[in-house]
């Protein structure tokens, strides 16, 4: 016997705001491992929820009607009574029960036996539904749920409802199986309104194990997706520098499209600090506001004459010493103002060097010499891109003065365009207009222009590309620089040529009965420029890039328009890859060359030595993988005409079981750096792992950072004790940290965010990660901010 039922019964989405309720607090802010935990449902699924497909286009479930069935029909018109394999469905909603009865003039209903309810996001059982549905009261007995589209599952002993008003008693939730409750979180009490979306919980208990660890006797909560005013989980901790840390977020929801959220923050070693920040969207753009504020400082008071000693001994200016009150500014934007141009906006400021080096413990292993700002408006078409922006940073370092800074840009336009001029030619010109300023130096403007034509030829196999480029590039010095120079509008103009070639190769072969696709790539580079005598011009933003791979197919061996380096020089190269058949895997990549320089060349910039006549260093660069978990890699430069090294890099890396990994690096370059770095993710069972990483300067003779630590996993609950050396600033001065974390997945985690520095430390602690990074690239670019003390 089956009815349709067009006044749908609102018994049906009943169970969504109980859903809502329980789980509303447990929001996932990373993602969740659950390898540990086998399927296993609290709640088995319904074998007679047989659910129809979703159908593109079909009406809200709210609007569908209700379909009954049940093995027998009894009573009057306006009573009935359905028994034996009850089922109402709507849409993708199921509720089930072995009696269902309903008078439709009263509206009241009783469903007893087997309560079953499912949709797309949970399954609930019960004992008994009872309630009204012209004065819309429900009453269920004896809940037990799960959650289908995420982790979760508890119960309640019973709930009931009246409009849009509830109360759910003895509530439970965790993401543990029932069999295994490693956590659980327990409420006496939730009171629900669905009309404001908010809940109150009264009498909250988490546990672990059996332990009662948290009790709150009430907060209110959100249960739907609307954004409230309300406080957020504060941050606690401690050091010996802020003392006792706590942090309390108070958020705001000012409007749907914009929000704030202000951090009172008490450090009682220091202070009361107030931080905030601001966010808005609109159609057209979003940004982000941030400031904090840290009035009399007690760590500025309480050191400021062992400081001063300290600045005195060692020559440090003493301007950049801390400020007895102390603040940060942030601010970040993008604005669309037309449909080809955008504004951008990275604006940063702190009152004094030291802040940076106060506010945190350099978790991140970071320490900037200075902070950067931008602003600016981009544009770009189909054959065009170009702005205008002005750029500024700031000391952050209280051991250097201003000097090191770099000149500010203020403003720099720039424009790049391309297009094809025939069937055969491409033209082009790059041009750059810029005005440098810096407090303790002289400036001036600068303006670049270099138009250039090409013929780009090419087939599947080869390819060939003439270019011809003229560059310009003159200024207007400040009267201080011009000086210097002797001259207050010094130039320089010369023409820049080029070809460029290559080969492609490829066959089939065999290694070990693998067909593997072989390819042979040889190519070849010739630069010439003339030269002009460049030591009148400024040194503004120019300086000697790093010799690698890149650099023997590059027209300038210089960053910036100051030197444009003259050449006579022919690259030649080589390369080979080893690529799987069946999948694309590349087994083998080995790169050969060398550039041969036909005559000196003479432009330099002040310290550097010219580029003699002869050949250059030998640049080779290979990676294999030796199987799917092992793979090898190396880089290495070896100059000829000295017989030695430049440059030499290895890094090999080992994949353990599926979770597992071990990396080893070394780097060396010659004068600069010379490094060791063994990191790795060790699983001792499946449940406890081992993590580590010992970084260290060799040249130094100094740890950069040291990592020992051990993890704990369980299917719903995670630990991590880490213990870390670091180094802390420029002078080589070393930190200590002992971080324990505890992760509830599902829920929330109490301690420091090891996992994030873990991450970083260990390329591969999560396999994914492997995946998101481009491959290492040439070891004369590997250089870390902690290399460098």
């Amino acid at each position: 016997m089956d009815a349709r039922v067009r006044k749908a019964l609102r018994l049906l989405p009943l169970p969504a705001c109980i859903a809502f309720s329980l789980v509303a607090h447990a929001a996932e802010e990373r993602p969740q491992t659950w390898k540990l935990c086998p399927v296993q449902d609290a709640v088995p699924a319904f074998v007679d929820a047989q659910q129809a497909p979703a159908t593109a286009g079909a009406a809200p479930r709210t609007e569908q009607p209700t379909d009954i069935e049940g093995d027998s029909l009894s009573g009057t018109e306006n009573q009935r009574q359905f028994e034996g394999n009850v089922s109402l469905r709507r849409g993708d909603q199921f509720l089930g029960t072995d009696k269902l009865t309903y008078d439709s003039e009263t509206g009241h209903y009783v469903a007893v036996g087997s309560v079953r309810y499912q949709d797309a996001g949970m399954r609930l059982v019960a004992d008994k539904a009872e309630g009204n549905q012209e004065s819309d009261t429900h009453d269920i007995s004896n809940v037990r749920y799960q959650l289908v589209s995420r982790r979760g599952n508890g119960g309640a002993s019973h709930i009931e409802m009246h409009g849009a008003e509830g109360a759910l008693y003895g509530a439970t939730y965790s993401t543990c199986p029932p069999d295994a409750r490693s956590w659980e979180l327990r409420a006496q009490r939730i009171d629900v309104n669905t009309d404001t979306g908010m809940g109150l919980a009264h009498n909250a208990t988490l546990r672990v194990g059996k332990v009662p660890v948290l009790y709150v006797p009430w907060f209110p909560f959100p249960i739907d997706n609307r954004r409230r005013s309300g406080l957020l989980y504060p941050g606690i901790g401690s050091s010996s520098r802020n003392g006792f840390d706590y942090r309390q977020p108070i958020y705001l929801n000012l409007a749907p499209n914009y929000d704030a959220t202000i951090t009172p923050r008490l450090m009682t070693d220091r202070g009361l600090q107030l931080g905030g920040q601001f966010r808005y969207l609109t159609d057209s753009g979003r940004g982000t506001v941030e400031a904090e504020f840290l009035p009399n400082d007690r760590l500025s008071s309480r050191d400021r004459d062992a400081e001063t000693a300290e600045f005195l001994a060692n020559g440090y200016p003493l301007e950049n010493r801390r400020d007895d009150n102390r603040a940060h500014f942030h601010f970040d934007a993008v604005q669309d103002v037309a449909p080809r141009w955008q504004a951008r906006a990275n604006l940063n400021w702190i009152s004094d060097p030291r802040y940076l080096e106060d506010s945190s413990s350099n978790i991140d292993g970071l320490a900037p010499f200075s902070i950067y700002s931008d602003i600016g408006l981009y544009g770009h078409g189909a054959d065009w891109e170009g702005g205008i922006m002005a750029d500024h940073q700031q000391l952050a370092d209280y051991t250097l003065s201003d000097d090191v800074l770099p000149h500010d840009r203020l403003p720099r336009g720039w424009l790049h365009w391309e297009r094809p001029a025939s069937r055969w030619f491409v033209t082009g010109l790059d041009a750059e207009a810029v005005r440098f300023h810096h407090a303790d130096k002289p400036g001036g403007s600068r303006v670049d222009l270099k138009p250039y034509a090409s013929l780009p030829l090419g087939g599947a196999s080869w390819f060939l590309t003439p270019k011809l480029a003229w560059r310009y590039t003159g200024y207007q010095l400040d009267d201080a620089l011009a000086a210097q120079l002797g001259d207050d509008k010094p130039n320089r103009s010369l023409p820049v040529a080029s070809l460029d070639a290559g080969l492609f190769f490829d066959r089939s072969t065999s290694i070990g009965g693998t067909p593997f696709l072989q390819t042979l790539e040889p190519r070849l580079y010739y630069l010439r420029v003339p030269y002009r005598d460049q030591a009148g011009l400024p040194l503004f933003d120019t300086r000697p890039m790093t010799f690698s791979w890149g650099q023997l197919f590059r027209d300038n061996r210089y960053t910036g328009a100051d030197r444009q380096t003259d050449a006579n020089q022919l690259t030649l190269a080589v390369s080979t890859r080893l690529l799987r058949q069946s999948d694309g895997r590349e087994k083998l990549s080995v790169s050969l060359g060398q550039i041969r320089y036909f005559d000196e060349s003479r432009v330099t910039v002040p310290g550097e030595t010219p580029v003699a006549e002869g050949k250059s260093a030998w640049i080779a660069d290979a990676s294999y993988a030796v199987n799917d978990r092992w793979s090898l890699g190396g880089s290495y430069q070896w100059d000829p005409k000295f017989r030695r090294k430049d440059l030499a890099s290895l890094r090999t890396r080992y994949l353990i079981g599926d979770d597992g990994i071990v990396n080893f690096g070394y780097r060396y370059r010659r004068d600069l750096l010379e490094q060791v770095d063994l990191n790795f993710l060790y699983p001792v069972s499946p449940a406890w792992s081992l993590v580590g990483r010992y970084y260290y300067s060799i040249q130094d003779s100094q740890l950069l950072e040291g990592i020992a630590g051990v993890q704990w996993d369980s299917c719903c609950m995670a630990v991590r004790l880490v213990g870390r050396r670091y180094l802390h600033n420029r002078l080589g001065e070393l930190g200590n940290s002992l971080q324990v974390e505890v992760e509830l997945k599902g829920l929330g985690s109490a301690g420091p965010d090891t996992e994030s520095r873990l991450r970083r430390a260990i390329l591969g602690y999560y396999r994914e990660d492997l995946y998101l990074v481009p491959p290492p690239a040439s070891a004369g670019a590997e250089t870390s901010p902690e290399a460098q003390p």
